[in-house]
């Protein structure tokens, strides 16, 4: 299979973001990598390296709190998104290691998804408002519901970001 990447390369100077950690970006490479294999072609051994090594990583980082996709300026949080793609991220890993019998951390990845999955249940989710913060402690609802929702099969928090928007 072959990568093909773009170059994202910005003019740093008007460009702030550069500097953010945002912690979001590898649940979506890491569902479009599972898509790829499922449907295109079977991921490389050496891929898969780089992979392992990633989600290791994501192990021990996953707690940080990052920019999200919102780029906030001059803060960092514990957004939503970003706990949700990280488990998203751990979740294709651990499918894709499964599917093609690949040598993989099994067991701390379960624990480490999981981990994150109970978290945002209990950070994330606004019972008041039955649906998910933006970020955890916040009162705002996720803008990015729509796209978490079938990540982690959350539905009556999707109808509430729709009746709070049109009020």
């Amino acid at each position: 299979m072959k990568l093909i990447v773009l170059s994202t390369r910005r003019d740093s100077r008007n460009f702030s973001a550069v500097s953010q950690f945002q912690n979001d970006v590898y649940g979506e490479i890491m569902d479009a990598l599972y898509l790829c294999n499922k449907y295109v072609s079977p991921i490389a051994y050496d891929m898969w390296l780089k992979i392992r090594e990633r989600l290791e990583w994501i192990c021990e980082n996953w707690q940080r709190p990052d920019a999200g996709i919102w780029e906030m300026r001059n803060r960092e949080e514990h957004f939503t998104y970003s706990k949700v793609m990280n488990w998203v991220a751990l979740d294709r890993g651990i499918r894709l290691a499964e599917k093609r019998a690949l040598p993989a951390n099994h067991a701390k990845w379960l624990e480490e998804r999981d981990r994150i999955y109970e978290e945002v249940m209990s950070r994330g989710w606004n019972q008041k408002r039955s649906a998910f913060t933006q970020f955890y402690g916040s009162e705002d609802l996720d803008a990015s519901l729509p796209i978490m929702r079938p990540s982690i099969r959350a539905g009556e928090s999707y109808e509430s970001v729709g009746r709070e928007s049109a009020r």
